[in-house]
């Protein structure tokens, strides 16, 4: 609410302001699927869900309760060649409430056993509940991974940056209802009102330009009509076009480095850097100010794709490498 106050009052002052625009390539919301794995006896509708979303190059994020998958090496395999591999811890109990070093017990234990089970490290944590604490994020930052999906108690549409001893973690929210919600709660059985339900919930985040993180279980994906309401969700939002639909994973990386994005205004223009380590590529700018219509952007003299908007201008800068300066400059259309 403070930033939200002081952007009106520069805004009423005329003063230019310039930020990194929330996802790449300027889209206008993102969307990420996530599928709990949960139970032996859903196993087939896991592989069913991967076997789908990888024959309609659909990217998603798998989350499995590492205890219960360990022996069925086939099973990473099918899920790994369909996309992200995190984990919904060892035991599927709740975390939030316990000692630190139960939770870091127990969440370091999952992260190596996802790890020997895919030969990948996971870097995703989907809390049982979606419930955490501050020691689930220390300890799972500590493990080694990089992100939670769960609930901020609809705080915000966008991902949040936690600040840890060692290093940043991101949350991923979800506010859309999961299948779940719809199924079982809101007593929708058949898979077009749940197609629809996403589909409506779907709508309302592009709206707002938040992420739209669609959520599943696999005792709930049971049959192929209920996994296709997943692609058709994934179908529509590829149709309309301003959709930025990536894994998890990419989600949390991209938040991250958008975050040392820096802006800073040198008389007219934009210089647009980024510190060492981190680097960001598909990096769309939103500039605030009154510029005219017959104003051009050029990154580093170059022209470059923008698009005009009620409040200023979105320029495209591409891509952003570790220590990189770019500077944006603005001349009408003769040139000057």
């Amino acid at each position: 609410l403070d930033r939200l106050f002081v952007n009106g009052l520069m805004w009423s002052a005329g003063v230019p302001m310039a930020s990194p625009s929330h996802w790449p390539g300027a889209a206008q919301a993102a969307m990420l699927f996530a599928l709990d794995v949960e139970g032996e006896d859903t196993y087939g509708n896991a592989r069913d869900v991967a076997s789908a979303f990888r024959a309609d190059s659909l990217p998603i994020t798998f989350f499995p309760v590492s205890r219960l998958v360990l022996a069925d090496r086939e099973l990473a395999s099918d899920l790994a060649q369909a996309g992200e591999i995190g984990t919904q811890t060892v035991d599927h109990l709740p975390l939030a409430g316990r000692t630190p070093q139960d939770q870091a017990l127990r969440l370091r234990r999952s992260w190596s056993e996802i790890e020997e089970w895919t030969g990948v490290a996971p870097s995703g944590l989907r809390p049982p509940e979606e419930t955490f604490d501050m020691w689930t994020i220390r300890a799972w930052k500590q493990a080694g991974g990089a992100y939670i999906l769960g609930s901020n108690e609809a705080r915000s549409a966008s991902p949040e940056i936690h600040t840890t001893v060692d290093g940043p973690l991101v949350l991923l929210p979800r506010l859309l209802k999961d299948d779940y919600d719809i199924v079982v709660r809101d007593v929708t059985m058949r898979a077009s009102s749940l197609e629809s339900a996403y589909q409506a919930d779907a709508r309302k985040m592009r709206a707002i330009g938040g992420l739209a993180v669609i959520a599943a279980h696999t005792q709930i994906l049971s049959s192929e009509a209920r996994i296709d309401a997943l692609l058709s969700l994934g179908d529509t939002a590829r149709a309309q076009g301003d959709w930025w639909i990536t894994r998890a994973d990419e989600v949390a990386r991209w938040w991250v480095n958008r975050s040392h994005v820096d802006l800073a205004w040198d008389d007219d223009d934009v210089l647009v850097t980024i510190p060492s380590g981190y680097e960001v590529h598909g990096l769309w700018i939103d500039v605030v100010k009154d510029l005219g219509d017959e104003t051009i952007p050029l990154v580093d003299d170059r022209s470059v794709d923008f698009l005009d908007e009620e409040w200023g201008m979105r320029v495209r800068v591409g891509s952003l490498l570790p220590g990189e300066v770019k500077r944006i400059t603005f001349i009408d259309r003769e040139g000057r």
